[in-house]
């Protein structure tokens, strides 16, 4: 190969890195290099690149372990989210039930006060009815009181007004 060689213009114990040897081969030119003086170079390049290659792996295995810990955050906030729509819904049913159940216990007591309108108003009734009109006494007025409102709640039931029972209905009931 050194016989292929010809025309050379610089020396390859020349001290200068940017003039190497260069030679003619075949019309073209050819760079002897300069040795140790390029491993160096070649080293130091490598060195460089493999900075940066463990500096790129270092940036990727950080994000990594960034994803997998906002994975975890948000597998947290996703089980905390349904623990709180679990809670969410058992709150809005018991919700439901109680309006339910205050709307049964409103009904039942207009029930009841009704009833007691109505047997507050057939005590007046009859009592006022039995001592003015018919004299009778504390006692037998006790005693027969039950019937007018067994026979006013009956009237009741059957949808007729209070005010359509009449004072003859009730003395009846009372004698």
């Amino acid at each position: 190969m050194a016989q292929a060689l010809t025309g050379e213009t610089g020396s390859i114990m020349n001290d200068n890195i940017e003039s190497p040897a260069v030679r003619q081969v075949d019309g073209g030119e050819y760079r002897q290099s300069t040795g140790w003086r390029d491993s160096i170079i070649t080293a130091d390049q490598a060195l460089g690149e493999a900075t940066r290659i463990q500096d790129g792996i270092q940036r990727s295995l950080k994000l990594q372990r960034d994803a997998r810990a906002l994975r975890e955050e948000l597998k947290k906030a996703q089980a905390d989210a349904l623990r709180y729509q679990g809670l969410h819904a058992r709150v809005v049913a018991a919700m439901r039930q109680l309006e339910n159940d205050h709307a049964a216990e409103t009904h039942r007591l207009r029930a009841e006060i009704g009833q007691f309108l109505v047997r507050h108003r057939v005590y007046i009734l009859s009592e006022h009815y039995a001592l003015v009109a018919l004299r009778f006494s504390a006692k037998t007025l006790a005693e027969h009181r039950d019937r007018v409102l067994q026979h006013v709640l009956f009237h009741k039931r059957k949808g007729r007004p209070l005010s359509e029972i009449g004072a003859g209905e009730a003395i009846s009931k009372l004698l």
